[in-house]
């Protein structure tokens, strides 16, 4: 029953939530106005830098392996090539000035800069990428067909379109302050465009290895023309030297590191 007390209470309640709903809505908005924007981690831009390096080194071996089957698909790689530097070529430079400039196992090799621990990166993704095009244990069609495919893929896509907006900015923006980088995975790629099977000295290497590192010791090989092998050695994934072997006679080779501008 409708009686005048509650009429009354019901005009109030209605006025009540009619001078609410605007200030929770101004509220509301003011809110969504001063959220703060967590910029990324430097964990999250140097995961991006890695993720934007193993996809380039997956991307190169495939250009390289069916670059090197010539005729159509040696033709078609090349032009592949130039469309992806085109669409990716200014990340992965930011990418590799940022991760050059937090390695510091510089070696000379032949008078060229290189990063241990990026050789031993490029090394894992190379072997990595080879396995999985395994062009080796394809027919000639087989191999036609799977670089066809794998060419279509990497010529159209932008490293930009698969990544957060905010931590490629700021990639951009720490690679700005970063060095420029001496030696690219690509270069790395150029010089063991095939890895060496490992020489003479490498298992009086890799004892000697494993008496100074007992449980994580590594060597990649790098050179295998005797009498002269050279050899990368690591220990728990740190690089510790280059090793230069002559007729068997194995010590740590000199090193110059290149001064950095």
């Amino acid at each position: 029953m409708n009686t005048p007390l509650s009429i009354a209470m019901r005009g109030k309640r209605l006025a009540s939530t009619a001078l609410v709903s605007p200030l929770l809505l101004v509220l509301g908005l003011t809110a969504c106005q001063t959220t703060e924007v967590i910029p990324p981690t430097d964990a999250e831009v140097k995961q991006l830098a890695h993720d934007i390096e193993a996809a380039a080194v997956a991307d190169m071996i495939v250009m390289n392996r069916c670059g090197a089957l010539g005729g159509p698909t040696g033709a078609y790689a090349s032009a592949a090539r130039e469309t992806w530097q085109f669409n990716n070529q200014n990340l992965i430079i930011d990418a590799e000035r940022l991760l050059n400039s937090q390695r510091n196992d510089q070696i000379i090799i032949d008078a060229m800069p290189y990063s241990l621990a990026a050789i031993a990166r490029v090394h894992d993704l190379s072997l990595s990428a080879d396995e999985r095009l395994n062009l080796a244990g394809r027919s000639p069609n087989g191999q036609k067909t799977v670089c066809e495919r794998e060419l279509s893929q990497l010529e159209t896509q932008s490293y930009a379109a698969q990544f957060d907006l905010a931590t490629l900015q700021a990639l951009g923006e720490r690679a700005e302050s970063a060095p420029d980088s001496e030696t690219s995975a690509a270069d790395i790629l150029t010089r063991w465009t095939h890895w060496p099977k490992p020489g003479r000295s490498y298992i009086s290497l890799t004892e000697s290895a494993k008496a100074q590192c007992p449980q994580q010791s590594r060597i990649i090989t790098l050179e295998n023309n005797w009498p002269t092998e050279r050899y990368a050695v690591y220990c728990a994934g740190t690089p510790q030297n280059l090793v230069q072997c002559d007729w068997g006679a194995c010590e740590a080779a000199p090193n110059e590191l290149p001064e950095r501008q």
